[in-house]
């Protein structure tokens, strides 16, 4: 009643006999000035309890964590755990389900079965980056056709990376990549790379299943939807490639303005994504925050569309197919899916000048990058674009 002088003036005017059923309308709304700022900030606490960390499960040193944004929670990571701001626990994440649920090995402390977890705060931190000796990594060999990037000859290039590496060939093809400084170093990368190149993903993958490679890179698509599902007990990282993106619109003599027709290309490249890259793709506004599914489409306004796709792509003929789907022998508009040989660097002045079409989708082709749950959190502190960069196509097939 006394915040900002209106309590002085209430009681004033009910000194002065105003009625009960006036005053009693304007102590209301004084009142709500006095909670609703205390209730927005209730509120604003609730929703970052809600989205915090916390123990759902505790028993035999192991917890189990959930967390309402999926993706947080990776192998690796240290959680602490404290009551009252006295940490009582802490470990590491040795397994997550479904992006929401992760296993944690307690390394010290421990937290009772019956324990109020509704009163425990956890917080989770990067582990530091352990020095790791020797990686063993498995890229796709020279020649190797997937649908993305055009590259049918590729070399090694230690050049992307943050140490310097000398290069001896090995007998089966691969390479080993010995530091080039043996001086102690600051740099977390291994001494050794030891590289094989597969020229069949299926074996790769069976190698990476036998645990003969640390870190295995495919192309955007390749891999299997089984070695995908987090039960595999293997980690999906991706890494930008450092050059190419696919754009969908009208040729470059008709530039499009039509807001209904950028939707209808939005969408249907996300639903290309989603469905035959495995989500490998990543659209150009969306590199800095999270990917959305497809969603329901948009209406087809204008008619039906037919797509065409860069003869330079090897998987051009299996993305039409996809693109084109329900479109049969009906009259139909071009739309084009270009591959740009573009550094991603400058993908975003080229789409500010205009030069994809107004609004035309952009997305950024990323490399699976897969290891196991044991080298999760080197991979990930080392930078899973490092080892998606490790190719550089250096004769890339023409269109005719």
């Amino acid at each position: 009643m006394c915040n900002g002088g209106h309590g002085g003036w209430l009681l004033e005017r009910m000194r002065h006999g105003a009625a009960p059923c006036a005053v009693a309308p304007l102590v209301l709304l004084a009142a709500l000035a006095l909670f609703a700022p205390r209730a927005r900030a209730a509120d604003a606490r609730d929703l970052a309890r809600d989205r915090a960390p916390r123990i759902v499960w505790a028993g035999e040193g192991r917890v189990y964590v959930a967390m309402r944004d999926s993706g947080a929670l990776a192998s690796g990571l240290l959680v602490r755990v404290f009551e009252r701001e006295r940490e009582i626990a802490a470990g590491e994440i040795t397994r997550v389900l479904d992006g929401v649920l992760a296993s944690v090995r307690l390394a010290s402390g421990a937290v009772a079965a019956d324990a109020r977890f509704d009163r425990l705060e956890v917080v989770l931190e990067t582990a530091p980056v352990r020095p790791v000796a020797t990686l063993r990594v498995g890229l796709p060999a020279a020649g190797r056709r997937a649908l993305v990037p055009p590259c049918d000859v590729s070399r090694l290039d230690a050049s992307a990376l943050p140490r310097a590496y000398r290069s001896e060939a090995l007998a089966d093809g691969g390479a080993r990549l010995v530091a080039a400084d043996t001086s102690a170093s600051a740099s977390p990368w291994p001494d050794t790379l030891l590289v094989r190149r597969f020229a069949d993903r299926a074996d790769e993958e069976i190698a990476l299943e036998r645990g003969e490679l640390d870190v295995a890179v495919f192309w955007p698509g390749e891999p299997s939807a089984r070695l995908r599902d987090r039960a595999s007990g293997f980690e999906l990282l991706r890494g930008a490639l450092a050059r190419g993106a696919l754009v969908a619109g009208r040729p470059a003599s008709r530039p499009e303005a039509d807001a209904a027709l950028a939707a209808r290309l939005e969408h249907a490249l996300a639903q290309l994504n989603a469905e035959l890259f495995g989500g490998d793709l990543q659209p150009l506004r969306a590199r800095d925050g999270a990917q959305a599914a497809p969603g329901a489409a948009p209406p087809a306004a204008g008619g039906l569309l037919r797509y065409a796709v860069d003869d330079a792509l090897p998987g051009a003929r299996a993305m039409e197919r996809f693109l084109n789907r329900s479109v049969g022998t009906a009259r139909t508009s071009a739309v084009f899916v270009r591959h740009l040989d573009v550094p991603v660097a400058s993908l975003d002045s080229l789409a500010a000048a205009g030069a994809f079409g107004e609004a035309a989708p952009v997305y950024v082709l990323r490399c699976p990058v897969l290891c196991g749950a044991a080298r999760a959190a080197d991979v990930r502190a080392l930078g899973a674009e490092r080892f998606a960069n490790l190719l550089e196509c250096v004769a890339a097939r023409k269109r005719p």
